[in-house]
This record gives C-alpha cells, structure tokens and sequence, in this order.
C-alpha cells in the first residue's frame, strides 16, 4: 500500500485534506512517520487537494506507486526541478 504525507503552509488546509482523504477512501491507514518510514518518502509535484484524493482513493483500491504516479501527472504543477 502507498501512503500519504500531506505538506501544507497551513496546518487547517492539510487537516481539511486528510478529512477528505478519509471520506473519499476509508481504510487508508493515516499515522506518523518514524525515521526509518521517511527514508522511503516520494515527493510529488501535484495540487494539494486534487493529488491528495486521487493518491488516497488509488492506494486503496491497491495500485502500486508507478501506477499512482502516472495517474496524478496531469496535476503537475511544475514547481520542483
């Protein structure tokens, strides 16, 4: 399963985000990161809102990360070199 590490300027709107995420795919397990956990950390350069729902919703129909990856390529935003 991919999980999910929401990163925000504001911390309601990524509280907002995983409020959604939850509602939109249940049985997504939402938890801290341990060291060893953020060793494994992708980032990607999607809308918040938008990449947020359709990782969540993905990963819990059970698509791997290149599948995920390639579904959320059109919210690029370009921002990251």
């Amino acid at each position: 399963m991919v999980g999910i590490v929401i990163v925000s300027h504001s911390r309601k709107v990524a509280e907002g985000v995983k409020e959604l995420e939850l509602q939109m795919a249940k049985n997504v397990p939402i938890e801290s990161l341990t060291d060893e956990m953020q060793k494994n950390v992708k980032v990607l350069d999607v809308a918040l809102v938008e990449g947020a729902i359709t990782i969540a919703v993905d990963s819990s129909t059970g698509k791997g990360l290149h599948q995920i990856e390639e579904a959320v390529k059109k919210l690029c935003l370009h921002k990251m070199s």
